[in-house]
């Protein structure tokens, strides 16, 4: 750390001087272990007491009463001892330390604010663990965990307590323009993808992917692993809590090196040793980015975990990573259990999202669709299972469609269920799929044409058998009439019916 501990500690007690809240949600919770100067840790003290039960800034009179009952404190606990009172020169020197502090102006440089919420977060998190490893050991990692995570959603530089003047704080306005819009778009390399999202998500940004059971969401995921690293030269962490290695191993291959099964396997179903010679030793190019792997079984991986799992595969290989994709958060381990999985399924992307932002990175993950999707014309994440506001997190959901005869073509189409800042009219990504190598791409215009086609057929077949049923009489004017309208509202979307975000 290039600040010394004691230039941090003076800064922690600085915007501790004029904030009830860095004084109350941090310095009170440990304060010898924040402050170890026992001056600092007398200042400390006083500003404590003081916004325990008050919330305007202390006022330097306030803290001279402090000083002063510190002094008879102090000088009555010396007597109790048999030791010799504070000397002059002493208390001097306490009341000289404690002016400087107040003089001292707040240090706003990023390079301050990186190494004081490292500090502090650190100090605390060291004395957390200490205290609860000295209790009992029953549910000693979820108290652990519980306590960090608590500490890792501080405030340090007291950002809570700050407002922005929209039309007043032009320099403050502009920097956030610069700093928030464009630049930070990172593209995947997918067109279609980056083209709905315009240009690509921003780190600390969520998306999500919906879909049935085997209806594709591993396949999607790894294909947007595979093209933020291999194509748009980004760093990536594909975490699975579902697949076997190999497996996961075999579908990047399957679309790095644009083979199939059969390129791959040997007559009796393993590795063909030819493959690994001619393929797989080729050296891999270095101008492309970086694709991490790691896989848990599925009801292990808690948000802690997956943070240290960040953290350990930035520190291992040396690099930072941008996307980190997660297949998929529903089997996660949640810390809280509840018996509302609304709540339950929330507060989860909730962390997710928190710790997208922390860990400054692109998060994308799947979420199942529940039974009642079956029956829906075009599925979407109503049918969310959990906790449809699961999606109030996101920057990006969209739910996996398609029909057989779509499926069978060799397309995927995705329902585009919210877009924030949406600027597109489509209701729809319309990708083509390589069954073989399990790679999707771009669509061409004559790949455009084939899917629309089949998308028209299946419409107008729905059409048919509504008119059908009717005849049969197996339904009223009102139930018939909106049933056929069905089929129109997945043409008139895929035309580009207008949606709000």
């Amino acid at each position: 750390m290039a600040e010394s501990t004691k230039t941090l500690q003076e800064q922690l007690l600085v915007r501790a001087l004029s904030s009830s809240y860095i004084t109350n949600a941090v310095l009170a919770r440990n304060t010898p272990s924040l402050l170890t100067n026992p001056t600092y840790q007398v200042l400390g003290n006083i500003l404590v007491r003081y916004y325990a039960t008050d919330t305007k800034p202390i006022s330097e009179a306030s803290i001279k009463l402090g000083i002063d009952r510190y002094f008879k404190d102090e000088n009555r606990r010396r007597s109790h001892k048999h030791e010799d009172p504070l000397t002059q020169q002493e208390e001097l020197d306490i009341t000289q330390t404690i002016d400087d502090v107040i003089e001292t102006k707040p240090d706003s440089s990023d390079e301050i604010e990186e190494s004081l919420d490292k500090y502090v977060k650190k100090t605390l998190a060291s004395a957390a663990i200490l205290e609860e490893a000295q209790r009992d050991s029953d549910d000693l990692s979820k108290r652990v965990e519980e306590k960090l995570d608590d500490i890792n959603s501080l405030d340090i530089n007291g950002s809570a307590d700050t407002v922005v003047d929209v039309y007043r704080d032009v320099r403050k306005k502009a920097e956030t323009y610069i700093n928030d819009l464009g630049q930070a778009k990172i593209p995947s390399g997918l067109k279609t993808f980056d083209y709905v999202m315009s240009g690509g998500l921003q780190k600390g940004q969520i998306a999500m992917i919906g879909g049935k059971s085997g209806f594709g969401k591993t396949v999607f995921l790894s294909n947007l692993s595979y093209y933020y690293s291999m194509v748009s030269g980004h760093n990536v962490l594909q975490v699975s809590l579902e697949e076997l290695m190999a497996d996961s191993y075999m579908r990047f291959d399957r679309m790095h090196y644009r083979v199939t099964p059969s390129d791959m396997l040997n007559g009796d179903g393993k590795i063909d040793p030819n493959f690994i010679k001619n393929v797989l030793a080729k050296p891999h190019k270095p101008d492309k980015g970086t694709l991490l792997f790691k896989r848990y079984t599925p009801n292990t991986l808690t948000i802690d975990g997956l943070r240290q799992c960040i953290d350990a595969s930035e520190r291992q290989k040396g690099l930072k990573l941008d996307v980190v994709v997660l297949d998929y958060a529903d089997l996660m381990r949640t810390s809280k259990k509840s018996d509302n999985e609304a709540v339950q399924g929330e507060e989860l992307f909730q962390n997710l999202s928190k710790l997208a932002q922390e860990e400054n990175v692109i998060l994308i993950t799947g979420t199942q669709l529940n039974r009642s999707a079956g029956s829906q014309e075009v599925m979407t994440l109503e049918s969310i299972e959990g906790s449809y506001r699961k999606i109030n997190t996101t920057a990006f959901a969209g739910t996996l469609n398609g029909t057989k005869e779509e499926r069978d073509g060799g397309f995927m189409r995705i329902y585009l269920d919210k877009i924030r800042n949406r600027f597109v009219s489509d209701d729809y990504m319309l990708f083509k799929f390589d069954k073989g190598t399990m790679l999707l791409t771009d669509e061409t215009d004559a790949e455009k044409v084939e899917h629309m086609s089949l998308i028209n057929q299946d419409a107008s077949n729905m059409k048919a058998q509504r008119r059908a049923e009717y005849a049969k009489g197996n339904g009223n004017d009102t139930s018939n009439s909106e049933m056929q309208d069905k089929a129109n509202e997945i043409m008139s979307s895929l035309m580009g019916g207008n949606k709000e975000d």
